[in-house]
């Protein structure tokens, strides 16, 4: 018998559609069931959803059948029903493998909803929550670990979120994302306890004396590192010195960004202690006379 397209395997489909523009793929998702769940490269798509009164488009969601995995949920609407998004939650729970969170909202709905987050989405690797609002709403709620989490992203101006244990909420994580300068002993307990699992950390901090802490802590096995430091960008001798002895506790670093002051002295270390450095961001407010002379001999 001659061999038919419906006799390839699902791989080769795959990489078949992979030839092919989105529109086309969107249009072979119609065909059938199987080209439905392999036309489009699911993993890649992602829904944003911006929530208002007028938005139509949860609704219209809950009646799909598509394996959609990334959902971007911006509810900054002062009237948000946190029921309608966790609907949605409900309806792709076991597909849902990436999920980004904003909102200004302050009451404690918020938080009772990532709740039942952690109920419903046990097969999440990416979650990523950016809350705008500094009113606490004094927790008292159960959240469940996510274990298959690995990358967490915290942008924080609420004090409360804080309050989660993230240690037990995301035991697992090895890239951590976290832009907050509320209640820091708190911060500086994540920070502390994941230290030595993280291959990627971003931080952006406004108090000096806070990023000082974090250069502190030790980060075995960090691959990519993130430092955003608003300051008045003033040199300060303590931070310089304590940037090159952070690099020298570093040596598996691969991608570095610092955007803060910084010098040729924290180059140095970097150059001499991460030997397997591919790519370099920074910021230098003013350059020496030979400095790029310096850095290729630094960097060859």
């Amino acid at each position: 018998m001659p061999t038919t397209i419906e006799d390839l395997p699902d791989e080769m489909l795959v990489e078949i559609f992979s030839f092919l523009e989105f529109e086309d793929c969107l249009a072979a998702t119609t065909v059938c069931r199987l080209w439905s769940g392999l036309a489009l490269r699911w993993n890649e798509l992602r829904v944003d959803l911006e929530y208002n009164v007028e938005n139509k488009s949860f609704r219209t969601l809950l009646a799909s059948s598509r394996p959609y995995r990334h959902f971007s949920f911006d509810c900054s609407c002062p009237c948000v029903d946190w029921d309608e998004p966790a609907q949605i939650l409900a309806k792709f729970s076991s597909t849902i493998e990436i999920l980004e969170i904003s909102t200004n909202n302050s009451n404690k709905e918020f938080p009772e909803f990532l709740a039942k987050m952690t109920t419903l989405c046990t097969n999440l690797k990416r979650l990523a929550i950016e809350w705008n609002e500094s009113e606490p709403s004094g927790l008292e709620i159960s959240f469940q670990p996510l274990n298959d989490l690995s990358d967490l992203y915290l942008s924080l101006c609420d004090e409360s979120l804080l309050e989660i244990d993230f240690r037990k909420v995301t035991p697992n994580i090895t890239n951590l994302h976290l832009r907050t300068d509320l209640n820091f002993k708190r911060a500086h307990q994540i920070l502390q306890h994941f230290s030595p699992r993280l291959k990627e950390l971003k931080v952006s901090f406004y108090d000096e004396d806070r990023f000082k802490t974090v250069c502190e802590m030790n980060f075995p096995l960090l691959k990519k590192l993130h430092f955003l430091h608003c300051s008045s960008g003033q040199d300060h001798d303590w931070s310089l010195n304590l940037f090159s002895k952070f690099f020298r506790r570093c040596a598996n670093l691969e991608d570095v960004t610092l955007r803060i002051c910084t010098n040729m002295k924290v180059l140095e270390s970097i150059a001499q202690f991460c030997c397997n450095l591919q790519s370099l961001c920074f910021d230098i407010p003013e350059l020496p006379e030979d400095f790029f002379r310096c850095l290729s001999e630094m960097l060859p």
